[in-house]
C-alpha cells in the first residue's frame, strides 16, 4: 500500500519496537501515555487521564502490571512552552481520505510530522498548535476526520487492534513534531485561531518536600476537561483535591485552578463569574484542609479514592438542607470513603 501526505510519501511502516523502548520513545517526544485493554481501544481504567505519565518509571510499572496492554496517548499536553499537541485521525472508511485530499488542497502539501497507520483503516497525524485543540468532529464538512485534543487520546503503537492487526509507525514522535495551526484554522473557522486559551504565563510551583510537582493549568486541563455546562463544580472539586494530594501549597492551587477554569470559560463551559468561582475554591481548600484523614502524598494515583471521598461528601452536604439531619460519623482513608452515618434530627 502506498500512502501520500502532501509532498512526501512512504511505501511500507516501520517496524514496531518492543513496548517499553517505544514508551520510552514517547516519553522522549513528551507524549504521557496509559495503558489500553489488550487488543481493545478502551484503557484500562476509568482514571485513564489522571494516570497518563511521561515518567519512565512510572510508566514501566503500568505496562509491567499489563504486559498485554495496548498504548494510549494523551492529547491536547504541553510538549514545549506554547506548544500542543493534538491528533489528525482520518478513517479512509468513512470518507477520511476524500475529506484528506480537499483539505491538502486548501492547505497545501502536509508537513512531515509522526504519522500512524491504523489496522482498521486510516492514518494519525501527529501535530502541534500554539494553544490546545478541542477534541472532536471535524465538522459536517469533514466526514471522516476526527481532531484528539483537549480530553481525548491515541491508540499507538505497539497496539493491536481488535482486528488483530497492530498499529504502525510510518514516521516516529522522536523525529519532531510539525505545526498544524493553519490546518485547524482551515477545519473550523469559526474557532477562535488559538482554538482554546491557556494563560500564557508559566505558574511556577515550588516543590514540595515529598517530590517535584507537576501542576502547571495544562497538565489538570488536559486530566479534568469539563465536557459541558453545570459540570464544573465536581470536577474542581477533583482538581483541588488531586493538587493537595500532591502537596501543592494553597497559594499554588489557586493559580492552578483560576487558570483551568478560565481556560474553559474561554469554551463556554463554565457559566459561573471569576469572583464566584474564587469564592468556591476557597471553601474547597479548606474543607480538604479540614480533614485530617487526607495525607499528602506525591502520588495522585494514591489519593484518587480519597478525593472522591471529599468530593462525595461535599455533594452530600450539599444536598442535605441545614436543621434536617446531622452527620453522625463520616470516616475518610485513603482507601476512599468507608461511611456516612445520617441520621435524622
Amino acid at each position: 500500500m502506498h500512502f501520500t501526505s502532501g509532498r512526501s510519501s512512504f511505501q511500507r511502516p516501520l517496524k514496531s519496537k518492543p513496548i517499553l523502548e517505544e514508551i520510552a520513545d514517547y516519553r522522549d517526544a513528551g507524549l504521557p501515555c496509559f495503558p489500553l485493554l489488550p487488543r481493545s481501544k478502551r484503557p484500562v481504567s476509568k482514571g485513564w487521564r489522571r494516570r497518563a505519565t511521561s515518567d519512565t518509571e512510572l510508566a514501566c510499572q503500568m505496562f509491567t502490571r499489563h504486559p498485554k496492554a495496548g498504548v494510549g496517548l494523551l492529547m491536547g499536553t504541553e510538549i514545549s512552552p506554547e506548544c500542543y499537541v493534538f491528533a489528525l485521525d482520518v478513517d479512509f472508511r468513512s470518507e477520511g481520505d476524500i475529506s484528506l485530499r480537499k483539505l491538502i488542497r486548501l492547505c497545501g502539501k502536509l508537513p512531515d510530522t509522526p504519522i500512524v497507520i491504523t489496522p482498521g483503516g486510516g492514518l494519525h497525524y501527529y501535530l502541534t498548535s500554539s494553544s490546545a485543540v478541542r477534541s472532536g468532529p471535524a465538522g459536517r464538512e469533514w466526514p471522516g476526520i476526527d481532531l484528539k485534543g483537549v480530553g481525548g487520546y491515541v491508540v499507538a503503537p505497539p497496539s493491536i487492534h481488535p482486528n488483530g492487526r497492530p498499529y504502525r509507525h510510518a514516521r516516529r514522535p522522536h523525529d519532531g513534531f510539525s505545526g498544524g495551526s493553519s490546518i485547524i484554522r482551515t477545519l473550523r473557522p469559526s474557532e477562535p485561531v488559538a482554538g482554546i486559551v491557556v494563560p500564557a504565563r508559566p505558574i511556577v510551583i515550588r516543590p514540595s518536600r515529598r517530590g517535584e510537582v507537576d501542576a502547571h493549568p495544562a497538565g489538570m486541563i488536559a486530566r479534568f476537561p469539563i465536557p459541558a455546562i453545570h459540570t464544573r463544580h465536581p470536577l474542581m472539586l477533583a482538581v483541588v483535591g488531586s493538587l493537595l494530594g500532591r502537596g501543592v501549597e494553597d497559594d499554588d492551587v489557586r493559580a492552578v485552578v483560576t487558570g483551568w477554569a478560565e481556560h474553559f470559560r474561554g469554551l463556554g463551559v463554565v457559566a459561573a463569574d471569576p469572583s464566584g468561582v474564587e469564592v468556591e475554591l476557597a471553601k474547597m481548600i479548606a474543607c480538604t484542609r479540614r480533614n485530617a484523614k487526607f495525607t499528602p502524598g506525591v502520588s495522585e494515583v494514591s489519593h484518587r479514592e480519597a478525593c472522591k471521598a471529599i468530593i462525595l461528601a461535599e455533594v452530600v452536604g450539599e444536598k442535605i438542607k441545614p436543621g434536617s439531619v446531622e452527620f453522625a460519623q463520616t470516616t475518610f482513608s485513603c482507601e476512599g470513603l468507608t461511611r456516612i452515618q445520617i441520621r435524622l434530627v
